[in-house]
């Protein structure tokens, strides 16, 4: 805030739940709001955020092997295809894309494709952090909507991120 301030730069946060808690040691007391409020700034528009404080029973999950796979480090190259099939590129972005999507491949990101027919037509990832699971974004081909996929990436990165230790996925 300071950096905005010596610039002259209006500017806003974005805080996800990830960012109201300490997590060594946990603590569910929220410190970044009570500060951000002293020094004059004020909520503005939320984002819609659901949380999930723990795993619950997932009765999908022949439904979501079937149909979801989630692509680790080992399987960039696999992911990078299947990626480019949901959202393609032009050619002369495509190798920039591919070292991109390689750089950010880490032990903490996890991308999952959703697949109609054998074909990848649906996307998301799953960012994990200490003990929290950010189900960082979904996106479905337009023609392949209202079919059940994003339910199933729902389901498959809850399950991943609690199986991995997360005690709250958001």
């Amino acid at each position: 805030t300071s950096l905005f301030d010596k610039k002259g730069v209006d500017g806003y946060f974005e805080l996800n739940p990830v960012n109201f808690y300490r997590t060594k040691p946990f603590s569910w007391k929220s410190e970044i709001l009570p500060t951000l409020l002293e020094l004059g700034y004020h909520p503005g528009d939320f984002r819609c955020v659901w949380y999930l404080e723990h795993p619950g029973d997932y009765n999908a999950k022949d439904e979501v092997a079937g149909r979801i796979r989630r692509f680790s480090c080992d399987d960039a190259d696999d992911f990078i295809e299947a990626k480019i099939k949901v959202e393609p590129v032009q050619d002369a972005d495509l190798e920039t894309e591919k070292k991109a999507i390689k750089h950010g491949f880490t032990k903490s990101w996890l991308n999952y494709i959703g697949y109609e027919d054998n074909l990848p037509v649906s996307i998301s990832n799953l960012f994990i952090k200490n003990d929290f699971g950010y189900l960082a974004w979904g996106y479905t081909l337009k023609e392949h909507r209202r079919k059940g996929h994003h339910k199933l990436h729902l389901l498959a990165r809850c399950r991943d991120a609690f199986a991995s230790g997360c005690n709250v996925a958001f």
